[in-house]
């Protein structure tokens, strides 16, 4: 029964407030008629505040016409290719291309080589060959290691890699040896 009472006197309460608000007269609603592409007729209707629920009222009509910008686009001006023939320009980094390997170097439990591809110039895989791994530690740090490594290496275009940590030695020797194959490139 509470419940249904405190219902009552919450739905009483707002029927007060939506029917006396004062600042119901001051806020215009527009709608616009969008049937007519090139011509928009916006209607504003004001709410009126009655002690029943608001009507709108039509105030005032207004008859805007809107104006398409026309756009041309004109056709840039070219030089003709006709007796000049066009050389394609291929923008060629600091190495020359191929496949170099780096010489061997040693990560303290294991020795590697970084091989290398480099095309149009630029360094596009580093990857070590295949090489004896000491233990499943060495294994576990190398298998984190080497893809991290490879792609900084691809992301800076150098031997200038930074050292992993807890991977010291590994960073070391794959910096040796990639910096090897590099130099070969050049």
């Amino acid at each position: 029964m509470k419940k249904i009472i405190s219902s009552l006197i919450f739905i009483f309460a707002f029927a007060l407030y939506v029917a006396f608000r004062p600042h119901a007269a001051a806020s215009p609603i527009i709608v616009s008629d969008m049937s007519s592409a090139p011509t928009i007729t916006p209607v504003i209707i004001y709410n009126t505040p009655t002690k029943k629920a608001t009507t709108p009222v039509v105030r005032k009509t207004l008859n805007v016409t809107t104006v398409k910008k026309q756009t041309s686009v004109k056709k840039a001006s070219t030089p003709s290719m006709m007796h000049h023939k066009q050389i394609p320009v291929m923008h060629r980094g600091p190495y020359v291309d191929g496949i170099y390997t780096g010489q061997i170097a040693d990560a303290y439990y294991e020795t590697f080589q970084i091989r290398v591809v480099i095309k149009n110039g630029s360094l596009v895989k580093a990857y070590p060959l295949p090489y004896r791994q000491y233990n499943s530690t060495s294994q576990y740090i190398n298998n984190y290691a080497m893809p991290v490594l490879s792609s900084e290496a691809l992301t800076i275009q150098n031997a200038q890699v930074n050292t992993i940590s807890g991977a010291t030695e590994t960073s070391r020797a794959f910096r040796t040896s990639l910096a090897d194959a590099l130099h070969k490139a050049t």
